[in-house]
């Protein structure tokens, strides 16, 4: 049994490790948007001054638009991994469960059919076995 908890908690841990090392660049690359449209009224880029292309919400708009949505693709696809990761553990969980309750239930049977063994009229069960051989 502890085999299988130090297993179960070196997937939980390995999961957590992955999951952490996209998700933390990610989070650096969200902080570096929110300094986007600052770096890009403020100065001139390539000849390009877009502080004067008109209205600074058209600007940001235009310029911060793409890049939101790559996060927020990024961020969708993050969630589906971390669904898919859950399942996967969820199916390994089920399969150990289903296989300890079979084999308990076999044992149990095991138990019966040995309780239920009689030779002659004075030994049963464990017993019976001694005898027989």
């Amino acid at each position: 049994m502890k085999k299988q908890e130090n297993k179960r908690r070196n997937r939980v841990e390995a999961f957590d490790k992955q999951f952490f090392l996209v998700l933390i660049p990610l989070i650096l690359l969200m902080i570096l948007f929110l300094f986007f449209p600052y770096w890009f009224t403020t100065r001139s880029w390539f000849g390009v001054d877009f502080s004067k292309t008109g209205q600074i919400g058209d600007t940001i708009g235009g310029i911060l638009g793409p890049f939101i949505a790559i996060a927020a693709a990024i961020l969708t696809f993050l969630a589906f991994w971390v669904q898919f990761k859950a399942n996967e553990q969820q199916k390994k969980d089920l399969q150990i469960e289903r296989f300890e309750n079979k084999f308990y239930n076999l044992m149990e049977i095991h138990r019966n059919n040995v309780h239920e063994v009689i030779i002659g009229e004075t030994t049963k069960g464990r017993r019976a076995f001694i005898s027989m051989l």
